[in-house]
């Protein structure tokens, strides 16, 4: 019924069982030092078990208590955890679900009850319009240490069993502040022009690929458009797409949109129709040959269908759609899409007043989400 969700698919050299993706979503379901705990391995085996191709894992840090952006953040700063996120991998694996983890480094967009009491950093001291935190300008040997500590977190993520990587880009935070004259205003080799303010996550994919191999998946995460007055738009977010993938050589584009000054446009409220972003992911398409993935309110098999019958994007995103329902793949290829419990975009349970506030995630319309232990 459903042909093209269902289709194997190839990144790099790794196969995926099928088109649908569980995007990184934060959880705060981590332990109070970032460690993996049972009820995170338990949240994301339930979303393998309903079927989904890929799992990208929630944003882990590189840098803590700095490039904390929630109370409860998972880390991968530290051999020690290892250990948790490789239980994790291995949970996972069983269903024949491909996993891959997320790096990231909040740079300004956070706030000092985040990053317990230190001044967040970011390529310019330019406070984000909504946290309004006064952060601090990076110096170049810690533009380098930064650099250090993603790839060490790479290579822990291979160590842990992940298929592979994804970069943090978007959202605004720290790879993205270096990439926007929005937030870069640097006038020294990270600053400037478009290839300098492209540095950082140029040495940061080429320090990966080094250590990693040619053949493990680097994923890259950026906007399309940041809808925030003066910030990037789709254009540039071209230019910047062509670039990761011929210059960082990265293998697959997780195409998102939104920075903290547009919050609504990150996770997409009741008010914006489903689909409401693939288009933007289609720009990008059309111009880079390695996979694409479009995210924004997919929400029935009928559209995620379409976007991938029509070209639009080679991959598609359903997160919140699997935050209510795990099972909404499964149902889907067996006909049963009347049974889908179905996401309302309140942002009650999820984001909006759970886990950004520091409480665990849940759902409105699932009661299991955070308890999948229990029930």
């Amino acid at each position: 019924m459903f042909q093209k969700i269902f289709e194997p698919g190839l990144v790099n050299k790794m196969p995926v069982k099928n088109r649908l993706v569980l995007p990184p979503i934060t959880t705060n379901l981590a332990t109070e030092n970032g460690a993996v705990s049972d009820q995170m391995i338990a949240y994301y085996v339930e979303r393998a078990k309903g079927g989904v191709g890929t799992i990208i894992v929630e944003n882990a840090q590189i840098d803590y208590p700095v490039g904390k952006n929630v109370t409860l953040q998972s880390r991968i700063d530290d051999d020690k955890f290892i250990g948790g996120l490789s239980d994790l991998t291995d949970a996972v694996k069983v269903y024949g679900t491909t996993i891959i983890l997320q790096i990231q480094h909040s740079g300004r967009e956070t706030t000092l009850a985040i990053t317990e009491g230190n001044q967040p950093v970011a390529p310019s001291p330019i406070p984000c319009g909504f946290l309004k935190v006064q952060p601090r300008e990076l110096t170049i040997p810690e533009i380098e240490q930064l650099i250090e500590k993603f790839v060490k977190g790479a290579d822990r993520a291979k160590r842990s069993g992940f298929d592979g990587v994804e970069v943090h880009g978007a959202h605004g935070y720290l790879i993205a502040q270096f990439m926007d004259p929005y937030t870069n205003r640097r006038q020294d080799e990270y600053g400037g022009t478009f290839e300098k303010r492209m540095r950082f996550p140029l040495e940061i994919v080429r320090g990966i690929r080094d250590k990693v191999g040619g053949d493990y998946p680097i994923y890259f995460r950026f906007c399309a458009d940041e809808f925030a007055e003066g910030a990037r738009k789709i254009d540039e977010s071209v230019r910047i797409a062509q670039f990761m993938e011929q210059e960082a050589g990265v293998d697959y584009l997780d195409v998102s949109v939104g920075i903290y000054e547009s919050r609504w446009a990150i996770t997409p409220p009741m008010a914006f129709g489903e689909g409401c972003m693939y288009e933007l992911a289609a720009q990008i398409k059309e111009a880079v040959d390695i996979p694409v993935q479009a995210v924004g309110k997919i929400r029935t098999p009928e559209m995620a269908e379409e976007i991938l019958q029509k070209g639009k994007a080679d991959f598609v995103a359903v997160g919140r759609t699997l935050i209510a329902d795990p099972y909404w793949p499964k149902k889907a290829k067996e006909g049963k899409t009347d049974e889908i419990r179905k996401c309302i975009s309140d942002l009650e349970g999820c984001l909006g007043h759970h886990v950004f506030p520091g409480l665990r995630m849940r759902c409105t319309v699932n009661p299991n989400v955070g308890r999948e232990r229990e029930y």
